[in-house]
């Protein structure tokens, strides 16, 4: 039987298995430091999971970017995106 993916934002019960699969994606914590300071700091603007079958298998954040002189617009930077090591190059 397959799971159902779903791809939703990020709830507060999906942060400490968020970060998991962000350390295992890049088989360090770097990275899971920075999406840690960018949820303290407040400064994601779209955090977004795959969820599948209730198990957290991806994880990407986007926040916002400024440039000078002033962007015309809103811009979103994505990063990081992480998968399971398990799940990568498999379409999440």
């Amino acid at each position: 039987m397959s799971r159902s993916l779903v791809i939703r934002e990020t709830q507060a019960r999906d942060r400490e298995a968020a970060l998991g699969v962000v350390a295992a994606a890049f088989a360090r914590e770097d990275e899971a430091r920075l999406v840690e300071a960018m949820w303290r700091e407040d400064v994601i603007a779209l955090d977004l999971v795959a969820d599948e079958g209730g198990e957290i298998a991806g994880h990407c954040a986007f926040s916002v970017v400024t440039a000078e002189p002033p962007l015309k617009g809103v811009a979103l930077g994505l990063a990081p995106l992480a998968v399971s090591p398990a799940r990568q190059r498999s379409g999440i």
